[in-house]
């Protein structure tokens, strides 16, 4: 019984996979997105303490996707979130908070790099907060695009001490 179990398991599996093809490559003309680690989440704190009651606010970059079109250059377009969240110390119900979208080529050289603002507006019944964000970036031609390697990536803008506290964490 066990025997005749694993063999209809097997050919199910291999019939699975017959039916795709493994050698199959998508080649997109869209660079590589992410957000980067450390410094895709910020801390706001209120006074020098860093404790959870010292926390104003919280917010990550998230949910980040990149769309594109090749008609000579590479149009891209980046799309993430921003969500906030109010912590017990939160004493402004406006903050605004930088980001930043960085285009490097090779893995080591910022072709561009733009800071941007985004205003987190809490409220009473508004504790938690998402802003969605689109940026366009261009890569000026297609060849470059083939011949050195593009990243896009998204980070917020921290002060040295709230990357140190990322670290740290």
């Amino acid at each position: 019984m066990k025997l005749r179990f694993a063999l209809v398991a097997m050919v199910g599996l291999m019939v699975n996979a017959c039916s795709k093809d493994i050698f199959e490559v998508t080649v997109s003309p869209c660079p590589a997105l992410s957000v980067v680690g450390d410094i895709g989440t910020l801390t706001r704190f209120v006074g020098e303490g860093r404790n959870t009651e010292d926390v104003a606010f919280t917010a990550t970059a998230t949910n980040a996707q990149i769309n594109c079109t090749a008609e000579g250059s590479i149009n891209s377009t980046v799309t993430f979130d921003i969500i906030a969240e109010a912590g017990p110390a939160l004493q402004n119900n406006n903050e605004t908070i930088s980001y930043f979208v960085a285009v490097m080529r090779d893995n080591h050289l910022i072709v561009t790099k733009k800071i941007y603002d985004v205003n987190l507006r809490f409220g009473s019944n508004n504790s938690r907060i998402e802003r969605s964000q689109s940026i366009q970036n261009v890569i000026p031609s297609l060849g470059q695009a083939q011949h050195y390697d593009y990243e896009i990536l998204i980070g917020l803008q921290l002060t040295p001490d709230e990357a140190a506290y990322n670290i740290a964490r």
